[in-house]
């Protein structure tokens, strides 16, 4: 599990971009949480590959991302996930 969430997090960190706006801490937990949910604990890792960023899905193929999901979960899939925090990234 949390190998998986670490993925998570370096997928969310794909989405970046380089200009400076705030972020809704409480609204990028729910669509992580979201995103986990759908591609982790159910399994359903092109749903997830939908939930992307445009700017992820453009360089990070589909097939690449559903090797990762898969090879990051070599014991089985997680059957819930939950968000202990956010903190927004400080530039």
């Amino acid at each position: 599990m949390q190998r998986g969430f670490s993925v998570l997090c370096f997928l969310i960190t794909l989405t970046g971009c380089a200009e400076d706006y705030t972020h809704d801490a409480n609204l990028a937990t729910r669509r992580a949480v979201e995103f986990a949910e759908i591609a982790f604990v159910k399994h359903d890792p092109e749903r997830g590959y939908l939930l992307l960023a445009d700017k992820a899905r453009a360089y990070v193929p589909m097939e690449k991302f559903k090797e990762k999901v898969t090879a990051i979960h070599p014991n089985g899939y997680p059957t819930k996930v939950m968000a202990t925090g956010a903190v927004p990234n400080s530039r």
